[in-house]
């Protein structure tokens, strides 16, 4: 049985679209997503917590990005996990998680209403 591996997300960019090109020459770009939850204590105060997920967006989504986006704005993404590796400055191996995005949703902004953009090509 295969598994599943599917993230739907909504939130604000904390910074504006990273444009990047990866070892092989294709473009892309990081962006670093918020989302929040609130809970309520027992006292009845709210807390919340915020949460920034590493984004990773290919091809023309990726220039669409970096031509509509920008710090604060709203953005819904689905795609899927994946693990990826780095070095850190000091010369260890460092790894982490990104959404690699497949279908990203511009929510305001320079389109009045919600505006679907499917990846065709994910890399």
């Amino acid at each position: 049985m295969n598994g599943i591996n599917r993230v739907q997300i909504m939130g604000y960019l904390g910074a504006d679209p990273e444009p990047l090109t990866s070892k092989k020459g294709k473009p892309y770009v990081k962006l670093s997503l918020s989302t929040h939850f609130n809970k309520r204590l027992e006292g009845g105060e709210r807390e919340t917590t915020t949460t920034w997920h590493r984004v990773t967006v290919w091809g023309k989504n990726a220039e669409r990005c970096r031509e509509r986006l920008q710090k604060g704005s709203p953005l819904f993404v689905e795609g899927y996990l994946s693990k990826y590796s780095y070095e850190k400055e000091d010369g260890t191996n460092g790894s982490g998680f990104s959404i690699v995005a497949r279908e990203i949703h511009f929510v305001g902004g320079k389109s009045p209403t919600p505006s679907p953009v499917r990846d065709q090509a994910s890399s």
